[in-house]
């Protein structure tokens, strides 16, 4: 009866520590718009596993019982197209541990539900799905700045939104730009079709990027001085493109003006709580409420304001995700995110003021591979070696056992 149990302690604690590296997928974004004739990537992201060493089909849902494998990516890293049509191709994205879908010349038939399944025996399937909601014919890009205006004390940075709709920044040249007394606004950077981004300006202070994500062109302004007092904006490069009439207007304060100040990045995983601070100075936060806002594909949004009276007003698409708490004493505001999903991954920004903005916050969603938090390592490496320790007590009382009592006769 002994050996029975020690038996069975064994097979527990192996399957236990069979179960700790059980591979999960987490798929992203739960649901994109695009337009006919554009292009889009989907991400299938594992969890607990490595890309590398373990085959993915993405697959299409459709009227047949059974769904269409667009793509077969084997473990032995060959990817093999399962679909006639060239317009389904993925690759493994080691960095990010994430098989990538890319869907070319999207059209109405294209308007479904995608997912990823790791091929293997006893591999659970995932539930999860993405929808592809197909739009008209896309129509010529739009521009969308923000903020509108901006205030910044002398010596401190900023970040200015230019998010194009109904077109693709990786197909795209932008150049921003600062209006000046002259006749013709000075050109301070140039973002060209080809991803290359060259300053016009000998002014290092000026930079931009590329936000893929938001679909946007992102200009930075360092070390603001009163001579960046003016306006800017930004225009799409190429013939029969309107130029944009919006401009964001940058006022630049003396040094005893409010800063918000943001912790650059922040790095979570999904389901996860995350807490984004936000550090006040020159401003008695007690008497001034504050919000929260975030990039989006359609510029800033709004999420929160907690009032000084205490009151939190969250936005009606956010209700139950997002929270907000002040020290008013440690002049500190924090935005409370719960249950992290993938398309939470952005930049926030803290808003006093209606005009004065943190410097940003950006949210990066990891997975458990890339995650380098040391307190997640050792809580892992601790509960390895407990389940080790019980394995080896178990064998050794076994091996003591009295061979008699272990295999008397009935």
């Amino acid at each position: 009866m002994m050996c029975r149990v020690l038996w069975v302690m064994v097979l527990s604690l192996c399957v236990a520590l069979g179960m700790m590296t059980n591979p999960k997928i987490i798929l992203s974004p739960s649901r994109i718009m695009v337009a006919v004739g554009s292009s889009v990537q989907l991400q299938c992201a594992i969890v607990n596993g490595s890309v590398q060493h373990l085959g993915v089909t993405w697959n299409m849902v459709t009227s047949a019982s059974s769904p269409e494998i667009l793509t077969h990516s084997q473990s032995d890293g060959v990817t093999k197209g399962h679909s006639n049509n060239k317009k389904f191709q993925s690759f493994r994205d080691l960095k990010h541990s994430s098989y990538i879908l890319t869907i070319k010349d999207i059209e109405t038939s294209d308007n479904r539900q995608y997912y990823c399944d790791i091929v293997g025996k006893n591999m659970s399937k995932s539930s999860q799905r993405i929808a592809v909601s197909v739009q008209g014919m896309m129509t010529n890009p739009k521009i969308i700045l923000s903020p509108s205006r901006i205030m910044v004390a002398v010596g401190s940075s900023v970040q200015l939104q230019c998010a194009i709709v109904n077109g693709s920044v990786q197909h795209l040249g932008v150049t921003w730009n600062m209006v000046t007394s002259a006749s013709s606004p000075e050109i301070l950077t140039h973002s060209q079709s080809d991803g290359v981004t060259k300053g016009h300006s000998n002014n290092k202070k000026f930079q931009s990027f590329r936000d893929l994500k938001h679909s946007s062109y992102i200009l930075t302004i360092k070390d603001i001085e009163t001579s960046d007092n003016r306006q800017y904006y930004c225009d799409i490069v190429g013939k029969n493109m309107s130029k944009s009439s919006q401009r964001i207007a940058v006022s630049v304060q003396g040094k005893s003006f409010p800063v918000l100040t943001q912790t650059p990045i922040l790095n979570v995983t999904v389901s996860q709580t995350a807490q984004l601070h936000c550090s006040v100075q020159n401003i008695d936060l007690g008497e001034s409420d504050v919000h929260w806002y975030r990039r989006s594909l359609a510029g800033y949004q709004w999420i929160v304001m907690h009032r000084v009276s205490g009151n939190v007003l969250v936005n009606k698409n956010f209700q139950g995700h997002f929270n907000s708490t002040r020290n008013n004493s440690g002049l500190v505001a924090t935005l409370i995110i719960t249950n992290i999903q993938p398309e939470d991954a952005t930049v926030y920004y803290c808003n006093v003021w209606s005009n004065v903005y943190g410097t940003g916050t950006q949210l990066n969603i990891i997975t458990f591979a890339e995650a380098e938090i040391p307190d997640l390592l050792l809580i892992f490496l601790g509960r390895l070696l407990v389940l080790l320790l019980f394995l080896i007590v178990a064998v050794i009382v076994l091996l003591n056992v009295n061979q008699k009592a272990c295999f008397t006769s009935k």
